[in-house]
């Protein structure tokens, strides 16, 4: 998919990088999740940009902003690959956390991010402890349903991709890393940060197959 991308990447955003081609390659299957229940659920690769269209047009009606921070807890899903395309295609910053964290944890980068609005598993840990009253704005989805993200994003229109026409030097990802002392400190990293690793990966990696 990657190797689909354009050379220069200066101008881009990881949204405006993706979704085109997510896009274009339409109803083939793009993610398969096994169900604890029994059974997979399969999203093609049309309807998961879509999703992330309409939950980047969600998250405006919310009050977010370019620049602001959003907080994302979950388990590995399809949601979290399209929240976080979500929060980035709106020019936001995406601020994630290992879904295996404490729920001090949790709260420290809370309050430390400033974050704006949280997006949650409702069956990690972290989120179950928390003082719910505590917290900003947030979704919470239960990934064992048929569609997770359905009661905030149905009915509502696809956000245009890269509407804040933000460039590659903006922050897309707000990481909290931890060291061997002391409390853990942000770390900002940019659009072009990731997509020029993308783009090198192909290089070593087929990742069209």
């Amino acid at each position: 998919m990657f190797a689909a991308m354009n050379d220069s990447l200066e101008n881009s955003t990881i949204a405006s990088a993706l979704l085109p081609i997510l896009i274009h390659r339409g109803s083939g299957v793009g993610f398969v999740q096994q169900k604890e229940t029994g059974g997979y659920r399969v999203v093609s690769w049309n309807d998961y940009a879509r999703e992330a269209l309409r939950l980047c047009e969600y998250l405006r009606l919310q009050g977010i902003q370019a620049g602001d921070r959003v907080l994302l807890l979950s388990e590995n899903c399809p949601e979290w690959g399209i929240a976080a395309l979500a929060v980035m295609n709106l020019g936001a910053t995406l601020v994630p956390v290992a879904s295996m964290s404490t729920a001090r944890e949790l709260m420290a980068v809370i309050q430390q991010s400033r974050a704006k609005f949280c997006f949650f598993s409702t069956t990690a840990q972290a989120f179950l402890s928390l003082d719910k009253n505590s917290l900003p704005k947030y979704f919470a989805w239960d990934l064992q349903s048929k569609s997770p993200l359905e009661k905030i994003t149905l009915g509502l229109a696809l956000s245009e991709i890269n509407p804040s026409q933000m460039k590659s030097e903006a922050t897309a990802v707000l990481i909290f890393a931890s060291g061997t002392t002391g409390n853990p400190k942000a770390v900002p990293l940019s659009h072009r940060n990731i997509l020029v690793n993308m783009k090198d990966s192909t290089e070593s990696v087929d990742a069209d197959a």
